[in-house]
């Protein structure tokens, strides 16, 4: 062998070694996976987790942003929570076109997701005349979630379980048309900074939010509310005093959740 074709072999060698502590840093890192994963079309993955358990579970743990199929919608409660005992580390859940909301949402009453801070719910279309409280939810979800959409959820007829939210930022519900109480808002008085309830005509009375101190937005387009209630509420609520952090006009349109581009909805 003469030595240019041995120094282009021991160039190869270190070449394969630098490949393979690269892809060994890659594959053992959920940081780096996370980076790769944005980038990966969906085939890739489902080759990449297709390769073995081990590797399926360094992938699923990359995992950050997930939503149910918008396609085929969300009615099995067995589905859910196979889906959240896949992906334990993610931040972002969303859940569309829900039917059943009742029974289909309790596995997040025991769901293990300790990094969960933005939960998004969409009812189905036609969900019918069901009505359906906000679901439990359990302590490391309730402990860690800081934005609840349930934007145009006309079923839902109860927020009771926001009082287990102590670290909640906003809570965005236009729309719900079938929630008359706001009391249990007092136990996020210390955090609840947004408030989105357009054409929300049940509500009874706005003095619940009095001490929520630190709130800064409220949207009370199409609300059926007197104008010294607002006043009263402004009061109290000294960030509220500037007008435009009290939206009362304008058009209310259907909101649907703003996918980030790293959702993974799952099979």
């Amino acid at each position: 062998m003469d030595p240019d074709q041995a120094a282009q072999l021991a160039g190869a060698d270190a070449d394969a070694e630098v490949a393979a502590a690269l892809a060994h840093a890659v594959l053992t890192s959920p940081d780096l996976w996370s980076q790769l994963w944005r980038l990966l079309d969906r085939d890739s993955k489902a080759a990449f987790r297709g390769v073995g358990s081990a590797m399926r579970q360094l992938v699923d743990a990359s995992v950050g942003v997930v939503a149910s199929p918008s396609s085929t919608g969300l009615s099995d409660a067995d589905e859910l929570a196979a889906a959240l005992r896949l992906w334990p580390r993610i931040r972002d859940l969303t859940l569309l076109n829900v039917s059943n909301a009742a029974a289909t949402l309790q596995p997040l009453a025991t769901a293990e997701l300790s990094r969960l801070t933005k939960l998004t719910v969409r009812e189905a279309p036609t969900p019918g005349d069901e009505a359906w409280p906000m679901p439990v939810l359990s302590k490391p979800v309730s402990a860690s979630l800081r934005v609840i959409d349930v934007s145009c959820c006309a079923g839902l007829n109860s927020i009771d379980a926001v009082r287990s939210c102590g670290q909640l930022r906003v809570l965005w519900m236009p729309g719900c048309v079938g929630v008359p109480d706001l009391s249990p808002l007092a136990a996020c008085s210390e955090t609840l900074e947004e408030l989105w309830l357009a054409d929300n005509e049940q509500v009874e009375s706005l003095m619940p939010l009095h001490a929520c101190t630190r709130l800064r937005k409220l949207d009370l387009r199409d609300f059926n509310m007197v104008e010294d209630q607002v006043t009263d509420l402004q009061a109290a609520c000294t960030q509220l005093a500037d007008p435009s952090s009290v939206v009362i006009q304008g058009l209310v349109h259907e909101l649907q959740p703003n996918m980030p581009r790293d959702v993974q909805e799952w099979e």
